[in-house]
C-alpha cells in the first residue's frame, strides 16, 4: 500500500504530527509527508490513502487548505482511501467547530472513501517556531515569562537597528476593562474557545500608576489566548481596575476602537451561541459580495457586557 500524508503548518506544529503518524505508518506501508503547497495531482494519483492535515483556523480549515483543495479535479480520490486530522491548542467547546471533519468532506466530495473518523491532537508550544509535543486528547497551553503585566518578556527592541526609524511591531493583546472579569473571561472561553494563559494577574504599585497615568492603579484580570492559531496567539487582556470609569453606551459608528471579529463557520448557531452565554443581538445576519475579497456574511452582537463583536465568515 501507498500513503501520502498531506499537511499544513505555520509554525511545526502539524508537520511534526505528519512526520510521526508517517512513522508508525511505514511499518505497513510505502509512505510519504508533503506540504500541501508542494501537492501535485500525480501524488494524489500514486497513493493508495491519502491522509490530510491542518490547524483548525477560525473554528475551520485555513484558507491555503481550502484554496487547494476547491481547485483539485472532481473524482480525483476515487477509489482511494482517506482520513484527516487537525492539530489545536485545546479542546474546543464545540467539537464539530474543528478543521478535521470538515477536511474530510472536502476528501470525501472528491471521490475518496473514508476509513478513520477525523482526528484532534492538542499541541503544546513554548515558541511558534519550536512545537514542543504533540498529544491527542490532553489540552495544555504554557504560560510565558511572568516578568511583565502584559504576555511576558519577548525581543521588546522596538527601534530598528538598521536605522531606517520603521519599528520594529508584533501586535500582542487588545485590552477589554470588565466591570465583572470572571465572568466575562467565562464568556470568551465558552463561546469562543479562548484559551486562559496563567498567570492570572493582581497588579498595583507606583510603577503601575506611572505606566498607566491612572492615580491608585490596581487591577485584576486574565490573558486569553486567541483561537485559531499554533503556538503564541494573540490574546484578550481581560482587566478589572479597583475603581472603573463609566463609559458610554457602544455604537458600532464610535470614534475610536470599535469591535473585535471572530470567523466561525455556521453563523446562525454561532449567534444561538452568543445570546446563550449571556451575549446580544445587534444587527442582523446579512452576505454581500466584497469586489476582490469574496462573499461576506457577517453580523453584530455584544458580549454580557455590551462589548461589541462581528461574527463573520468568508467564501
Amino acid at each position: 500500500m501507498r500513503a501520502m500524508i498531506v499537511c499544513f503548518s505555520k509554525f511545526g506544529n502539524t508537520r511534526r504530527i505528519a512526520e510521526a503518524v508517517a512513522e508508525t505508518m511505514k511499518q505497513a506501508a510505502d509512505t510519504r509527508v508533503v506540504s500541501i503547497d508542494r501537492l501535485a495531482a500525480s501524488d494524489l494519483e500514486w497513493s493508495d490513502l491519502v491522509v490530510m492535515g491542518s490547524p483548525t483556523h477560525g473554528f475551520t480549515v485555513p484558507q491555503e487548505v481550502r484554496a487547494v483543495l476547491e481547485v483539485l479535479p472532481q473524482g480525483i480520490l476515487a477509489g482511494k482511501s482517506v482520513a484527516a486530522f487537525d492539530t489545536t491548542v485545546r479542546a474546543w467547546p464545540l467539537r464539530r467547530l474543528r478543521a478535521s471533519p470538515k477536511l474530510l468532506d472536502h476528501l470525501r466530495r472528491l471521490g475518496g472513501k473514508p476509513v478513520a473518523p477525523a482526528e484532534t491532537f492538542y499541541v503544546r508550544a513554548r515558541n511558534p517556531q519550536k512545537a514542543a509535543e504533540g498529544r491527542r486528547d490532553r489540552p495544555a497551553l504554557r504560560r510565558r515569562d511572568r516578568a511583565s503585566p502584559g504576555m511576558g518578556r519577548q525581543d521588546h527592541r522596538a527601534i530598528d537597528e538598521g536605522g531606517s526609524g520603521e519599528m520594529k511591531a508584533r501586535y500582542k493583546h487588545t485590552n477589554i476593562i470588565a466591570r465583572d472579569w470572571q465572568r466575562l473571561a467565562k464568556f470568551y472561553e465558552e463561546v469562543f474557545g479562548c484559551v486562559r494563559v496563567p498567570p492570572e494577574r493582581y497588579l498595583s504599585g507606583e510603577w503601575l500608576e506611572k505606566g498607566t497615568a491612572v492615580k491608585g492603579a490596581r487591577f485584576s484580570g486574565v490573558h486569553l489566548a486567541l483561537p485559531g492559531y499554533e503556538g503564541h496567539a494573540p490574546t484578550l487582556e481581560i482587566y478589572q481596575y479597583s475603581h472603573n470609569e463609566d463609559k458610554p453606551s457602544p455604537a458600532a459608528n464610535r470614534e475610536g476602537f470599535g469591535h473585535i471579529a471572530f470567523e466561525v463557520e455556521d453563523m446562525a448557531e454561532a449567534l444561538r451561541i452568543v445570546q446563550q452565554h449571556g451575549g446580544h443581538a445587534l444587527g442582523e445576519i446579512v452576505s454581500h459580495e466584497v469586489p476582490g475579497a469574496g462573499l461576506l456574511t457577517f453580523t453584530y452582537v455584544s458580549d454580557p457586557e455590551g462589548n461589541i463583536l462581528e461574527l463573520q465568515t468568508w467564501r
